[in-house]
């Protein structure tokens, strides 16, 4: 008798997809690569104020700084994680040569990531000591000069290769 109500709630049900892998759901995303240069410049702006700040011995300014400078770092290199690094894996798996420079990126990048998460725990702490008032200025400037030189690579060798499926050629 209600045989109607049943045939429209299955029509309605939406099939699932199957995922053979948990890099064939990434797809390209127009706007990724200007998110993450938008990205750069805001990471190196908040560094130019911690690092005044830090000269300026004003460490409660660095402290808040250095939370939000932390916070857009962590979101980046977890984005740059999912939706680049796999993506261009998966798009360039039979170009050797591309995919060495990916996976080489993708490792400097988690060796980079600890150096810096292990220095923001460590000035995460509310109250310094005198040590580490004395150390955080010339430790923010080595992690600055590898920031720089990672950002600038990242954007001249490994972004150029970010391209729709359709533009790769084996």
């Amino acid at each position: 008798m209600f045989g109607f109500l049943t045939k429209k709630r299955r029509s309605k049900v939406p099939q699932k997809k199957t995922v053979t892998s948990p890099s064939e759901g990434i797809s390209y995303d127009d706007s990724l690569i200007e998110n993450f240069q938008d990205e750069h410049k805001s990471l190196l702006r908040l560094f130019g104020v911690i690092k005044a700040a830090a000269e300026q011995k004003d460490f409660k300014r660095v402290q808040i700084k250095l939370k939000k400078f932390t916070s857009i770092l962590r979101g980046h290199l977890l984005t740059e994680n999912v939706k680049l690094y796999v993506y261009l894996s998966k798009e360039l798996a039979n170009d050797p040569e591309n995919k060495e420079i990916i996976m080489s990126f993708r490792r400097e990048m988690m060796q980079i990531g600890k150096v810096v998460n292990q220095f923001v725990t460590a000035y995460s702490k509310p109250v310094w000591s005198d040590d580490m008032r004395e150390y955080f200025l010339p430790e923010l400037l080595a992690i600055g000069e590898v920031l720089v030189e990672r950002i600038e690579r990242e954007e001249n060798t490994l972004y150029p290769l970010y391209l729709p499926k359709d533009h790769y050629s084996y």
